[in-house]
């Protein structure tokens, strides 16, 4: 005995202390698997909160784009120029870009519009600012006088 602790470097009064091993049993593996497989729906659930507040800033970036659209039967092609100047102005300025304008058109349904505008907004707010201002408040009357007017602004599909 000497001579194998002598040739391996252990000393003839060291003592050597050993560990008790775990016993390997089907209960010691299921609680393994279970703590494994704990922390990995934690980390998934983690992971899934982390990509729902990610998705929603990032709609919160980039919000749909709005249109508005009016159909209008001019009755005063003179008093209408008026209103049509002040807005094809006032629309760019506020924001908003006339893409479509009276263009030719087919009926699918129903009775044909006399004319037609579409107006894209970055936001549906940026379409109501404009249309509940002051100066636009100002052009009403002369819209109302001049046409058979009937126009609203919706949300587009998100981008």
């Amino acid at each position: 005995m000497h001579l194998i602790q002598h040739s391996i470097g252990i000393s003839p009064r060291a003592t050597v202390e050993m560990r008790p091993r775990k016993r390997f049993s089907i209960i010691n593996c299921r609680k393994g698997l279970a703590v494994k497989i704990h922390k990995g729906a934690l980390l998934l659930a983690t992971g899934i909160a982390i990509g729902a507040l990610t998705s929603g800033v990032l709609r919160a970036q980039n919000p749909p784009p709005a249109f508005t659209i009016a159909e209008i039967q001019v009755t005063d092609p003179e008093a209408f120029k008026d209103y049509a100047s002040a807005t094809g102005a006032g629309i760019p300025a506020a924001g908003g870009r006339f893409i479509v304008r009276s263009g030719k058109s087919f009926v699918i349904n129903g009775e044909p519009p006399k004319s037609i505008a579409v107006i894209q907004w970055d936001t549906l707010d940026q379409a109501r600012t404009y249309f509940e201002s002051p100066d636009y408040k100002k052009l009403t009357p002369i819209r109302d006088k001049a046409s058979k007017f009937r126009a609203f602004s919706i949300e587009g599909a998100a981008r």
